[in-house]
């Protein structure tokens, strides 16, 4: 798995291919940290409009990145040992990205009506029994958010290869895809888990003192934080590709 870290850059090419990239990571990252600054105090509601506008030109332009992590885990499970990194279309990378947040607001609005019902449930409540049935609701909360993490992997995996807008909410094609290889994949889900959480707790680190610096904070972290999701997305490539077997497909 230590391959994944490093293999993209034995491609001769990958500092063209990854610049272009990281270019439109960072113009999405300043503009979503530049909305930041205008973002609402707790409960006090957004004052400012620029705050939705920025931040929707960012998650835009995020549209390109995105689609390009589409690309790159496609070329991942094409190549099964020198892969062969694509270079960024900027068109075709938008309209991927495009649809795969479509894709994924449909598992949101999945999700955000159970959860609607299970707090309903649990507020309905009351006495001793309530408090047991609402501890039952909330851990069942819980399992529901494990499980739809857990097959994060799966279903980016099958959207790859069946690009569909129902992919994301496709649990039965996402379970025998990982159970296909269950025991790989659930080592590359904790891996994928652990990047991930070091990356956030670092980067809350990083904006804890750029945020002291301003607008120029904003482009130093902004350039930070791009660096690093940009190089992410290879290696999440890499391992989601490696974590099944091509004929779950």
């Amino acid at each position: 798995m230590l391959k994944a870290f490093v293999y993209m850059f034995k491609d001769k090419e990958f500092w063209k291919k990854y610049l272009p990239v990281f270019c439109f990571v960072v113009l999405a990252n300043i503009f979503m940290n530049w909305a930041g600054i205008y973002a609402p105090i707790l409960n006090e509601g957004v004052k400012n409009p620029l705050y939705y506008i920025l931040y929707i030109i960012g998650f835009v332009i995020m549209f390109v990145p995105y689609g390009y992590s589409i690309s790159a885990l496609d070329y991942a499970f094409k190549c099964e040992e020198n892969i062969n990194l694509p270079f960024i279309d900027i068109k075709h990378n938008f309209l991927n990205g495009l649809k795969v947040i479509l894709s994924g607001a449909l598992l949101i609005v999945l999700l955000s009506v159970i959860f609607l019902i299970l707090g309903f449930i649990r507020n309905a409540l009351s006495g001793t029994a309530g408090e047991v049935l609402s501890s039952i609701v909330t851990a069942l909360s819980f399992l529901i958010l494990f499980f739809t993490s857990f097959m994060g992997i799966a279903m980016c995996c099958n959207y790859v290869k069946k690009p569909n807008y129902f992919n994301f909410i496709n649990f039965k094609s996402a379970i025998n895809i990982a159970n296909e290889n269950l025991g790989k994949y659930f080592i590359v889900y904790l891996i994928t888990l652990l990047t991930a959480i070091v990356t956030y707790v670092l980067s809350m680190v990083v904006v804890s003192y750029m945020v002291l610096l301003g607008y120029l904070g904003i482009v130093l972290y902004s350039l930070f934080v791009s660096v690093i999701w940009t190089y992410i997305i290879y290696v999440y490539a890499y391992l989601f590709a490696r974590s099944v077997k091509a004929s779950s497909f």
